[in-house]
């Protein structure tokens, strides 16, 4: 099975940066031994005088998504946790929402580039969409059948990058 590491579309210039952000969370507050630490609900400002680009990924400064891919991730683990993210831009008047999974986390890393992910084949097993956690940067990787999924329902506003399996 082939396996894609999720990103954000770095071709849009305009995304949401949370004030604050590292005062109020940590990284490792979003993964599955500690996602009690989180509210379900957030809000959280990113005031701006340009209206924020809508992409369905933030990776920036922590793994967040849109309505629809929560929906397709849903589907390969019903029982995933998502913590919401109303980010509001005070000086537009306006607001996104955003998903952040609660996922599981795997210590796969193999080797890592800025181009290119080398995971340990027998350690992921068939997990649709986890975690790689032997890494300082969000890389959420995501199954085959999870991507062509969100392509099918005409999600775009991503990056894939096609990791590679040893062992």
């Amino acid at each position: 099975m082939d396996y894609f590491c999720i990103r954000q579309d770095q071709r849009y210039r305009y995304t949401p940066v949370i004030q604050n952000f590292y005062s109020t969370f940590m990284r490792k507050d979003f993964m599955e031994d500690n996602g009690v630490r989180i509210p379900d609900k957030n809000v959280v400002f990113s005031n701006s005088a340009k209206e924020h680009d809508r992409v369905d990924i933030l990776d920036s400064q922590m793994f967040a998504v849109s309505r629809p891919v929560k929906d397709v991730f849903r589907i390969y683990i019903p029982s995933m946790k998502f913590k919401q993210f109303c980010i509001l831009n005070n000086e537009l008047n306006s607001h996104a929402l955003y998903y952040a999974p609660i996922l599981k986390s795997i210590p796969c890393l193999k080797s890592c580039d800025k181009d290119a992910l080398v995971l340990y084949k027998g350690k992921i097993g068939r997990e649709p969409v986890f975690r790689i956690q032997d890494i300082q940067a969000d890389r959420v990787i995501i199954r085959l059948d999870v991507a062509e999924s969100l392509l099918r329902r005409n999600i775009k506003k991503y990056n894939l990058l096609k990791v590679e399996l040893e062992g």
